[in-house]
Parts: structure tokens; C-alpha cells; sequence
């Protein structure tokens, strides 16, 4: 009889053991995940989920487009840069060295144009925090002269990228040249003239 009593005791302690494990009130997924024979035996219970190996194509992870997109615009960026960088020391080179001269013997600026030209296309694929960057450290005549060149809608956006001192000042003096060039009979001055 006791050992019928002993068997009937350790059936009802497994069943109450098993009920609080299958209510959740033992914690038999952090036990399976410490012990893989342990998982397999609680698997076969039903008391614990049985892993799934995770899929091939779950293990690489998918290119995100807007990343590459974002990675291609600053590969083209860098490019850009390189090549005004080294566009602005030819330029500057170029200023350094004489004028060339011409098949009459008189001098005249043969490259010089060629680069402000393609100065002036490169500045045009560029950003407007970018040109206001490299602006920031230009004089204030190169500046002007760049910003005409620039379509109205892009000059304003790097004016507006511009320090409020500096964007004022370069206003005022573009608006006096494309003043003092508007009154009919007057000579154009240069953007060297000073407010």
C-alpha cells in the first residue's frame, strides 16, 4: 500500500510540475536553452518549442537600395570634390603663370576662361552646402563672380547656406553690380568694387 501511495505522490508532483510548466509558471525555454538534451526531452513533452534552424537566406542580409543609393551619392560627391580641388589649383596655378602669348605677340588669357567655364560647371552639379563651404573660404569677388554664374534658384539656395553676414554683403555688392550694369551709358564695374 505504501508503495502505491509513494508512485499515486511522485505522479501528482510530476502532474503539478508539469501544469505549472505548461501554464508557464516554470521557465522551461530558459532551462532548454542552457541544455540541448534538456530542450529534446522537454520538446518531446510539449512543454518547450524545438528550434527551427534559421534559413540560408536569413543569414546574409538583404542590401538596403536606399544605403546603396546614399553610398553611390557619396562616392560622386568625393568625386566631384577631387576633381574641383584639383580644377581650383590649376586655376590657381594658372593665375601664378604669365599670360600666354598670342600668334601677334599680344598676350591674352588663353585657359584661364577655359577653367572659370569649367569651374562654373562643376560649381553647377555641386550641392549648395557644399559650395557654401568652399565659398567660405573664397574672397568675396570670386564668390560673386561664381554665384552669376550659378542659375538664380541654386545662388539663392547657397546664399542662403552662407553665413547671414557674409550673405548679406555679397548681396549688396551683386545687387550693385547688376545695378551700376543696367543703367544704360555707364561702364560695368568689376566685382572688386567695394561698398
Amino acid at each position: 500500500m505504501k508503495a502505491v501511495i509513494g508512485v499515486f505522490s511522485v505522479v501528482a508532483l510530476l502532474g503539478v510540475l508539469y501544469g505549472l510548466a505548461f501554464l508557464g509558471v516554470i521557465p522551461v525555454q530558459k532551462m532548454a536553452g542552457k541544455s540541448p538534451a534538456l530542450a529534446s526531452a522537454l520538446s518531446a513533452l510539449h512543454l518547450a518549442k524545438a528550434k527551427k534552424p534559421a534559413p540560408a537566406a536569413a543569414a546574409a542580409p538583404t542590401p538596403d537600395p536606399e544605403r546603396a543609393a546614399l553610398a553611390a551619392q557619396k562616392k560622386a560627391v568625393a568625386v566631384d570634390r577631387a576633381r574641383l580641388e584639383k580644377d581650383r589649383a590649376d586655376l590657381e596655378a594658372s593665375k601664378r603663370q604669365p599670360l600666354a602669348a598670342g600668334p601677334n605677340g599680344s598676350a591674352h588669357p588663353t585657359s584661364s576662361q577655359d577653367d572659370a567655364a569649367k569651374l562654373g560647371a562643376i560649381y553647377a552639379t555641386m550641392s549648395p552646402d557644399d559650395l557654401s563651404r568652399i565659398f567660405g573660404k573664397l574672397p568675396d569677388p570670386d564668390v560673386i563672380r561664381s554665384l552669376t554664374q550659378l542659375d538664380e534658384k541654386k545662388a539663392g539656395q547657397v546664399l542662403a547656406a552662407l553665413p547671414a553676414d557674409r550673405a548679406a554683403r555679397l548681396a549688396r555688392r551683386m545687387s550693385a553690380v547688376s545695378l551700376a550694369s543696367a543703367r544704360p551709358g555707364s561702364p560695368t564695374p568689376s566685382p572688386r568694387t567695394s561698398l
